[in-house]
């Protein structure tokens, strides 16, 4: 399946397109907001090897990077790409909101 496009799914109002896309055992659909079917198809590659990158990263932070993903451009959607490469080779550490938990308010 790697080697397949993305399946496209047109949004109901017209104005872009979906995708889902697989992080680890989870499976969502994030927005593209493009009615370029040439680009939204693109752009559903990139996010489907971004889900694949951020299959171990907490759900929060993954659907995140995705999301933003699908709705930026040129040097933001660089800078989710890269931010993403430099967490999935483990030069950034994220605890969980289970590890990390918020200090006590006073």
């Amino acid at each position: 399946m790697p080697d397949e496009a993305p399946t496209l799914e047109p949004l109901a109002d017209g104005t872009g397109f979906r995708v889902r896309v697989r992080r680890g055992k989870a499976r969502n659909r994030y927005r593209i907001p493009s009615t370029d079917r040439d680009f939204a198809e693109r752009r559903a590659a990139v996010l489907v090897e971004l889900g694949t990158a951020l299959g171990n990263a907490p759900p929060d932070l993954a659907n995140s990077w995705i999301e933003q993903a699908g709705e930026t451009d040129g040097p933001g959607l660089l800078r989710i790409q890269a931010a993403v490469a430099k967490f999935a080779a483990s030069a950034v550490k994220v605890k969980r909101k289970e590890e990390s938990p918020a200090p006590p308010r006073a």
